[in-house]
């Protein structure tokens, strides 16, 4: 009689038990740092505020269906006969647990968005900006596809190569949405710089550095899932990396909001008489000098040079 071919634990359960560990961690970060928003930044936009509230509870209740997943599998079906990958496609909160990480993801996606939105205001800037925004939901999309296909059955798993397609076209789709972002607002940025204070000059490549450092961790880890799904597909490691790819959305989004404090003490720097406001119709908070023009004569040791802060840190910080 031919033996049962060995199950597979470490690419499957294994992989699932370390992606759920990463989880709690980065909950925690993300925990400390809605914190520190909400200590820093009293005087925020309401709608920034309810985004934060927002995508940390749909993070704390995506980490307790994961827990519950990795329970199921290792707990309730250890004595299964089931593969692994079988246990964890059955389960109910497998197919839940997608829409609180798409959702939380979109909001994230939404506020990067917003902000080449603010910065471009050609005419083709604006319609390069619906197109990443057409990938965001492309992306949102294809995360309830993957997750509402039915896997109820031996026989609908073998018709996982069919949602393979859908799982790796949201993953390609979602790394390359991201890097594009990461390269539009360096480009947007870039192009302020140039004739700058050096000063400004200084806040804005900070701002560069934040954006690109917040939008090149969740696409390597994108392209990551993507890598791990190609090469292991009845491996559950690209699921793994799922878990954490949304929480790393959302550690992003709130580290952005959370270095405005540093940027804005820095612009403070420039001079004494800098004023802090916030753009309410934007909703976003920025900093200007000289309230009434936005343009102030700025002495760095040399001849005053006028310099359109407010232009060039509008929505920025």
């Amino acid at each position: 009689m031919d033996q049962a071919a060995p199950v597979e634990y470490n690419s499957t359960l294994g992989a699932i038990l370390i992606g759920v560990f990463c989880a709690i961690l980065f909950q925690g970060i993300l925990t400390v740092q809605a914190y520190y928003y909400y200590e820093s930044f009293p005087e925020d936009a309401r709608w920034h505020k309810i985004c934060v509230a927002v995508v940390w509870l749909l993070d704390l209740v995506h980490l307790a269906l994961i827990c519950e997943l990795i329970y199921t599998a290792l707990v309730t079906h250890w004595s299964s006969n089931l593969p692994p990958d079988v246990v964890i496609f059955q389960s109910i909160t497998f197919k839940t647990h997608l829409p609180f990480l798409a959702v939380a993801t979109l909001i994230c996606q939404g506020y990067f968005i917003l902000r080449i939105w603010i910065f471009g205001t050609a005419p083709i800037l604006r319609v390069w900006t619906v197109i990443l925004a057409l990938g965001c939901l492309t992306t949102f999309g294809l995360e309830l596809v993957v997750g509402f296909k039915p896997h109820g059955t031996i026989d609908d798993i073998k018709g996982l190569m069919q949602t393979k397609r859908e799982t790796i076209a949201m993953f390609a789709v979602q790394a390359s949405v991201d890097i594009l972002m990461a390269i539009t607002l360096v480009a947007l940025l870039r192009a302020r710089i140039d004739g700058a204070h050096s000063r400004t000059e200084s806040i804005l490549a900070k701002v560069i550095r934040t954006s690109v450092s917040s939008t090149a961790i969740t696409s390597l880890v994108a392209l990551g899932a993507l890598t791990a799904n190609v090469v292991q597909p009845r491996g559950l490691a690209f699921i793994a990396m799922h878990f954490s790819l949304g929480r790393l959305y959302t550690i992003s989004f709130l580290a952005t909001l959370n270095q405005r404090r540093k940027f804005r003490e820095n612009a403070s720097s420039i001079n004494p008489q800098i004023s802090t406001v916030a753009f309410r119709g934007a909703g976003i908070s920025g900093t200007t000098v000289g309230m009434e023009s936005g343009v102030y004569a700025m002495e760095d040791k040399q001849p005053a040079v006028r310099v359109d802060v407010h232009q060039q840190t509008r929505s920025y910080v």
